[in-house]
């Protein structure tokens, strides 16, 4: 019988194995217009998930033989570890969690992630009172990102338990060690939905945004009074 962190694994490759291909398309579409930023990220995130899978099965699997994985698997823990942390703070997690010193700094990324993610959800809502000013683009995209924001909170909220709390053995949010369906609901599960509300904005959106059409209207505009001027004239 399967265990959690086993299940978990399946469900890593399963879950994101059809993402990636919809992640390229969505960068191959929309790669050439605003936001850049919010498309790319999501093919090499999705990868280090699925690479994330087959460690988690396998480091299971080597602790369930009566092996000692803090000692003769540190490799593997440490990959797993690795994989499974990158989601939030990748190049802060990916030193995460074998000298105190590390742990210190890992407590304050999550922490300044945590305050630039406040930021940003008040520089959403500030524009979200003023939408009707922007593009209607510029609305789903905004829309996506404050839908997305609570599931991103969640998720950080469980890395700063998860650091706080290295320290205990019995801690229920280490994601390797600790309780499955906890790193499942507060880890990956708003993972997943923030990936998927990033692949649903992009793809509710014109690949030129609106804005060619809206130049055009505009260039319309132009002539449409120049004409009226000369005949005035």
């Amino acid at each position: 019988m399967l265990s959690p962190h086993e299940s978990l694994g399946i469900a890593l490759i399963a879950f994101y194995v059809p993402i990636v291909p919809a992640a390229i398309r969505l960068m191959y579409r929309n790669g050439q217009i605003r936001p850049r930023l919010a498309w790319w990220p999501l093919i090499p995130f999705s990868l280090i998930r699925i690479a994330g899978g087959p460690v988690t099965i396998a480091l299971e699997q080597y602790s369930s033989s009566n092996h000692d994985y803090l000692l003769s698997g540190m490799g593997l823990y440490s990959a797993a570890i690795l994989l499974l942390n990158v989601g939030v703070v990748p190049l802060i997690i990916a030193t995460l969690g074998f000298v105190r010193i590390i742990r210190t700094l890992t407590l304050v990324g999550y922490i300044v992630f945590a305050a630039m993610h406040v930021v940003l959800i008040i520089f959403m809502g500030f524009y979200w009172r003023r939408k009707d000013i922007l593009l209607p683009s510029s609305r789903i995209i905004l829309r996506g990102g404050l839908l997305a924001a609570p599931f991103l909170i969640i998720r950080t909220v469980f890395g700063l338990l998860e650091v706080a709390l290295q320290d205990s053995v019995s801690s229920p949010f280490n994601p390797v060690t600790g309780n499955a369906v906890a790193f499942a609901l507060m880890a990956l599960l708003p993972e997943y939905v923030v990936v998927l509300a990033h692949l649903y904005t992009g793809f509710s959106i014109a690949p030129d945004r609106g804005v060619v059409a809206r130049e055009g209207v505009e260039e319309e505009l132009v002539t449409v009074t120049q004409e009226a001027a000369k005949s005035d004239a």
